[in-house]
């Protein structure tokens, strides 16, 4: 899971919260299935599990995690194959709103843990104290702008 840091969750953790999220209120709300995974809210509900916490939960393995993100996914084709009023809706587009902040959380993530710099980043902020994933002279590559604090 790597290290504790009090600014970004584990890698694990968010990929399987956002799925949670998806099947939470698309799947279980509004439709009333029940839980795919019966301990998931124990594991993904960041209203209940700490942030603290995060790291040491019995989460699945990535192949785990994988499979419930495509089971979530599979479930809603199926719903949104049938057809989905207007409040149904809301949720999934609440849930793809969730999952795009989430994909700027691991974006975060990636930079800060990694420390790593870009192109884009200021040569004033680089040091050589961080270690950089992609060497400066790296046009070619753009992760977005350094997050780490400067």
């Amino acid at each position: 899971m790597g290290p504790y840091l009090a600014v970004v969750n584990p890698v694990l953790w968010e990929i399987g919260h956002v799925a949670w999220f998806h099947e939470y209120w698309t799947l279980r709300h509004a439709a009333g299935h029940t839980p795919l995974i019966e301990r998931c809210d124990r594991l993904w509900d960041s209203s209940a599990v700490p942030h603290a916490t995060r790291w040491h939960l019995d989460l699945p393995d990535r192949t785990g995690t994988r499979g419930y993100m495509a089971d979530v996914l599979a479930r809603q084709q199926q719903m949104l194959g049938r057809g989905v009023d207007d409040a149904t809706c809301y949720f999934y587009d609440l849930s793809v709103r969730h999952e795009d902040m989430h994909v700027e959380a691991l974006t975060y993530m990636r930079q800060k843990v990694l420390r790593g710099g870009c192109w884009a980043t200021s040569a004033r902020i680089a040091r050589p104290a961080y270690r950089n994933f992609f060497t400066l002279d790296r046009s070619d590559v753009f992760a977005g702008f350094r997050t780490c604090a400067m």
